[in-house]
Formats: structure tokens, C-alpha cells, sequence
């Protein structure tokens, strides 16, 4: 049976150094050098870490170790050995591995929204040894928790002090046997509410500036995309200076007039950019930039159904916002037969109807007519066939 848990644990006598750089430093970061070991006399063994050496105790690592009775038939007994994390004084961990790799390919940072900050003790790595009678007592190991052997991950964790949170990350290693178990080097911002990413160790002001991948004016229906370039991670976009909830990536794609400015934070602050002011320079009737040269798309949007017709037929169509519409019905010779509509009309589906009457309220003849619809900034002819 096993009499010591953990056999090393390494470089946890550093808490009370951590605040050794430069008082206006923004990140705080300690690389823990030599990896000086510490023997542990007891089965159960346990260090206490100030992170931020304020004379109170933030975390606990700590190791247990139980035994369990094997099967009659089956020599021997089991245990388990476990090692964890456990926050104190209302502080709190996310010990999720957060691999090198995943850190330089994403925009990872502490915190997170999808993190789940715990306030209890937390399994780092367990390992259990059962003897198996169904084996010929053969011993069956399993595991749990994350297996922080190469490289060493990321354990995310917050400090709560005067009711303000500081993030900060430390970089562990435990081996699945659960036999070591190091503190390698860690970081956390001075700053109280902002973020860090895993493995941060310095920073940069925030800088940022816009950029569009085409005019800043055009027609209703277009669309322009704003890229927010600079040294922020996070990303919050604003339209005349109101938030737009939701809008937090780095690209944004702007179909509304309005000036818009990106503000980027990173672990050193924000920095909002100056404006892009886009502007809708012309209307359109349909939900198509030209419904002219897009023919496939008028069918869609200016619809009369049915075409041929006897009696009556309707007329289907959309508008962006509220304007001055005139519908006109045309014999063959160019001469006006009925003015359907000349009105101001709602934004959104219209539907208006041809009773296949003329202005003086006779019925046409059979044959063709044609159907214009006209705003300010916009034409359509469409031929008609009364049967």
C-alpha cells in the first residue's frame, strides 16, 4: 500500500514573493525558478498559496488519499489518490485545460462566458486502484479529472477582495499517477475586472483603428464590413454611441446608416476608435440593390398573380421604409387606362388589386396592358394579359 501521496510538490513556498514587480505593473508574473521540491512526511498533505500577498490565503492544493477493502477472494486492498485545487475567502477556480495550443490559436481570455467558476474544492487528477476479483484479483487502475503531464495547462482563477475580482491564470503540471504536482509560474492583473489570457505575462496599451472593405456610402439593400484592427482581444461595436448587444466580434457587417466605433479591450484597458460614419445615399424599392439587372429577384419581390386574368388580378409588392408610390395601368398605345394607386404606403408587403376596369369604371377589352409602379428613385413596367 501506498505511503505517500504526493512526492513532490513544487516551488509552493513562493506565495509571498509574488508582488515583486514594479508597483504600476499592470500584469503581475512570477516564473518559478529552480522547481525546488518539498517532501511530503504525511499521507495527506495540503499548501495554502496568498496569491496576491495580502496575508490571506486564496487557494488550497491539497492531496487525499483513502483505502477501501478488497473482496473477500482478493488480497490486498484499494485507494484512491486525488489531488485538487480548492478556492478560499470567496475566491474562485476554472481548472478546464486550457492547452498552448488552444491559447495561440483562439481569443481565449480569463474570463470567459463559457467558463464555470467554482467556489468548492476541485479534482485536478485522480487515480484509483481496485482490485478486480472477476480478474484473478488482478488490480484495475482508472482515472479522472485532466492529465496535465505535457505540457503543463492552465488552471483560471479569480481573486475576490474589496467586492472586486482580479483574474489570473497559473500554469500547473500533475501526472496521472499522482505523484507530482508543480506550480510552474503564474500571472494576474492588477487591474481589478480586467481580463488576462492564459499565459499573458506583459502588455501593451490597447490600440485600434477601422477598417472598410468598401464605401461608406451606398444604396438601401448594400451592406458595407468594418474590421477593427489593432492590439485588443475583445471587441464591443457601438452605433451613435449606443452598444450593440451581441456585436462583440472583430468584423462587422453595417447595412444601417449611423457612425459606428469598435472599442477593443485587452489586459492593459480599452480604446474606443474614432467613427465610420456610413450613410444610406439612395433608396430602393425592393429588397434588391438593382432590381433592373436582377430580373430572378423582381419575380420575387413585385409579384401579380394570377397573369393572365379575366376579372381581377393582385399586385404584390415591398417597400424599405414608408414613400410616395405611384401604380399605373397602360393600354398598348401608351394611353392611361387606371390609376391604381398615388399614395404614401407603409414600409414592408403591400398588396393592391386591378378589378380590370378603367378610370371611368368600364370594363377593358381583352388583350395587353402594362402595370408601372414608381417611386422617386425607381421604376418597373410589367405587361399585363386580360383574357
Amino acid at each position: 500500500m501506498k505511503t505517500s501521496l504526493l512526492k513532490k510538490l513544487s516551488a509552493i513556498t513562493i506565495a509571498s514573493v509574488f508582488f515583486f514587480a514594479a508597483a504600476n505593473a499592470q500584469i503581475v508574473y512570477k516564473d518559478i525558478k529552480p522547481n525546488d521540491s518539498v517532501a511530503l512526511s504525511s499521507i495527506i498533505s495540503s499548501h495554502n498559496i496568498d496569491l496576491n500577498a495580502d496575508g490571506i490565503a486564496d487557494f488550497n492544493f491539497f492531496n487525499t488519499y483513502s483505502v477501501f477493502g478488497a473482496p473477500d477472494n482478493c488480497p490486498g486492498d484499494g485507494y484512491v489518490d486525488a489531488a485538487y485545487i480548492q478556492p478560499l475567502d470567496s475566491n474562485e477556480a476554472f481548472t478546464v485545460r486550457l492547452n498552448s495550443t488552444v491559447i495561440i490559436d483562439s481569443d481565449l481570455t480569463i474570463p470567459n462566458a463559457n467558463f464555470n467558476w467554482d467556489t468548492a474544492r476541485t479534482l485536478l487528477v485522480s487515480k484509483t486502484i481496485e482490485p478486480d476479483p472477476f480478474h484473478d484479483c488482478i488490480d484495475g487502475t482508472s482515472y479522472s479529472g485532466y492529465f496535465w503531464v505535457d505540457p503543463p495547462d492552465y488552471i483560471g482563477v479569480r481573486i475576490r477582495k474589496n467586492a472586486k475580482y482580479y483574474y489570473g491564470w497559473m500554469r500547473v503540471h500533475v501526472d496521472k499517477n499522482v505523484s507530482v504536482l508543480a506550480i510552474l509560474d503564474y500571472a494576474y492583473n492588477s487591474r481589478p475586472d480586467q481580463p488576462i489570457r492564459p499565459g499573458e505575462k506583459s502588455c501593451t496599451t490597447p490600440t485600434v483603428s477601422l477598417n472598410a472593405n468598401g464605401a461608406l456610402s451606398f444604396c438601401t439593400g448594400d451592406s458595407v464590413t468594418l474590421t477593427a484592427e489593432g492590439t485588443g482581444y475583445l471587441y464591443q461595436w457601438k452605433r451613435n454611441g449606443v452598444i450593440l448587444s451581441g456585436d462583440t466580434s472583430k468584423k462587422f457587417t453595417v447595412k444601417t446608416a449611423g457612425t459606428y466605433r469598435c472599442e477593443v479591450t485587452n489586459s492593459c484597458g480599452s480604446k474606443i476608435s474614432t467613427g465610420d460614419t456610413v450613410q444610406i445615399s439612395c433608396k430602393g424599392l425592393m429588397d434588391a440593390a438593382s432590381l433592373q439587372q436582377k430580373l430572378h429577384e423582381e419575380t420575387d419581390q413585385l409579384k401579380i398573380v394570377p397573369n393572365p386574368f379575366s376579372n381581377s388580378t393582385k399586385i404584390t409588392f415591398s417597400l424599405f421604409q414608408s414613400q410616395k408610390i405611384s401604380v399605373s395601368i397602360f393600354d398598348m398605345t401608351g394611353r392611361l387606362v387606371k390609376i391604381i394607386a398615388s399614395a404614401q404606403m407603409q414600409a414592408g408587403t403591400n398588396q393592391l388589386t386591378w378589378n380590370t376596369k378603367d378610370e371611368k369604371g368600364n370594363a377593358v377589352s381583352a388583350g395587353i396592358y402594362f402595370l408601372q409602379i414608381q417611386t422617386e428613385n425607381y421604376s418597373e413596367t410589367k405587361k399585363l394579359l386580360v383574357n
